[in-house]
């Protein structure tokens, strides 16, 4: 009983903050959950960066309690309207029971040295504040502590333990694909809401190499820029909004781990991309470049802190575990490594990416032969190629760089006998795997919808259908 009116605390508090930002702000209502979330990590880790951590707690509840109440009584006095539970939000609520359920009551999988995150998040409850040189407890210097502070604020107020803390993580994983409904241009048509459902569940089939029973963020960094991107469908006609959004969420990505910086530039260049689109339009100024240009180091502002903090406090992270060395990289690529070892490793790599039998090898080629049906259909047969090859472009450039960066990542930054076993590559591919499917069906979403006879969204209902065969085809379809 003590739990649920814990779990409640916290709802009343984030919902103060989702109401503000719905109403006050005007923001789009499927985003502000993750915008939420982003926000009050960002608030705590600079709340941690100054010894404060758990007074900052305190003052984030309280302002979101009263953000609650002020709601409340808004509601009360009829200045705001409640918005009606819709089917999306009542699939994400059952969502959100079954695996919040399940989770609640299953222990951490430790592995991966006793999962950085998981200890951290031990860490912060018993001191209250960040690591220091003299605490054993970190090893891994090159790793911020994003998702641990979120997971932190979560667990003082609903309660300490293993369950919580994967709760925890799983609000937070579950709000950025709640985002990803602000991609959809009409939310009332079924055939594309069901899509990006059904989407869910291919990503817990490629998730089986990461998991959602324990710490680790190899899922969380992928859903996060799709949960930004999707602010760049929402809010396309929005440039202030679209910056904001792609600041806060961005700004949360680059501090949950360092290989999350990949996915901050791959959501600024479909950010970049939107920003051009509107100044050809002329929906944008030329001062939107300025903010253009802050937006983007917005979102690199909080990991830049962060790194500022360990060098001025972990003289040694720079050899630490994971610190990737230039001198290294100059080395392998001058050919001055002595033993054969990069070769070893690049051989291997190449291997295990064109196994067919891998699950990421197999969803990559999924993927690019649903797009080659899609580009026939969609794009030859119903004229919106555009739409469609520059997806299907943009995710093969971004599967092949991760790649790359991947394989670097291998000869520079992990200990030897580590890299000749290749480990984690199943992990790090699914990453990948979970972003390319995730941009495909929303950019997919976006160009059906396009297709469809009636483009006056005011104008669609039961009738607005081009024949009665193509009416039969969408119902069937959604089925």
């Amino acid at each position: 009983m003590i739990t649920i009116l814990r779990l409640l605390l916290f709802f009343a508090i984030t919902m103060g903050y989702d109401a503000f930002f719905r109403n006050g702000l005007k923001m789009n209502r499927r985003l502000t959950w993750v915008f939420t979330f982003a926000f009050i990590t960002l608030v705590l880790h600079l709340g941690s960066l100054v010894g404060e951590m758990l007074e900052t707690v305190y003052v984030l509840s309280a302002i979101g309690c009263l953000l609650s109440l002020y709601y409340l009584w808004s509601v009360w006095k009829k200045k705001v309207k409640v918005r009606r539970l819709d089917y999306i939000c009542i699939g994400m609520i059952f969502y959100l029971l079954l695996f919040g359920m399940t989770l609640w009551n299953s222990p951490i999988l430790h592995y991966d040295n006793f999962t950085h995150w998981a200890t951290i998040v031990k860490f912060f409850h018993i001191n209250n504040a960040l690591p220091t040189q003299y605490d054993t407890i970190i090893s891994y210097y090159t790793y911020p502590v994003g998702s641990s502070l979120f997971i932190y604020f979560f667990t003082t107020i609903v309660g300490f333990s293993e369950g919580s803390m994967l709760v925890g993580q799983f609000f937070l994983i579950a709000s950025c694909l709640y985002a990803m409904f602000g991609a959809l241009r009409d939310e009332r048509r079924v055939l594309m809401v069901a899509m990006l459902f059904a989407s869910f569940a291919v990503f817990n089939t490629f998730n089986v190499a990461i998991r959602l029973n324990n710490l680790l963020v190899d899922f969380l960094l992928p859903v996060l820029a799709l949960a930004a991107i999707a602010g760049c469908f929402a809010y396309r006609n929005r440039f202030w909004m679209m910056s904001l959004h792609m600041a806060v969420v961005l700004g949360l990505l680059s501090i949950v781990k360092v290989s999350g910086l990949f996915f901050v530039l791959l959501a600024l260049v479909v950010y970049i991309a939107c920003v051009v689109r509107l100044l050809v339009r002329k929906r944008a100024r030329l001062k939107a470049l300025i903010m253009m240009v802050t937006t983007i180091l917005a979102s690199f502002l909080p990991f830049i802190i962060w790194q500022k903090h360990v060098s001025n406090n972990f003289p040694n992270a720079a050899s630490a575990k994971h610190a990737v060395s230039m001198a290294d990289l100059g080395k392998i690529l001058t050919g001055h490594v002595s033993g054969g070892v990069p070769e070893k490793i690049i051989k291997l790599f190449i291997k295990s990416v064109f196994d067919v039998t891998s699950l990421s090898t197999q969803g990559i080629i999924i993927i690019n032969v649903i797009l080659l049906v899609a580009f026939i259909i969609l794009g030859i047969r119903l004229k919106h190629k555009k739409g469609v090859f520059l997806a299907w472009l943009f995710i093969d450039v971004s599967i092949v760089t991760y790649y790359i960066s991947i394989l670097l990542m291998y000869l520079t930054a992990m200990p030897t006998d580590e890299a000749l076993q290749l480990a984690g590559f199943e992990r790090y591919a699914s990453s990948m795997v979970i972003f390319a499917f995730g941009y495909m069906v929303m950019a997919l979403a976006w160009v059906m919808d396009e297709c469809l006879y009636e483009q006056i969204l005011s104008k669609r209902n039961a009738k607005s259908y081009k024949t009665l065969l193509n009416k039969r085809l969408y119902q069937y379809a959604t089925l």
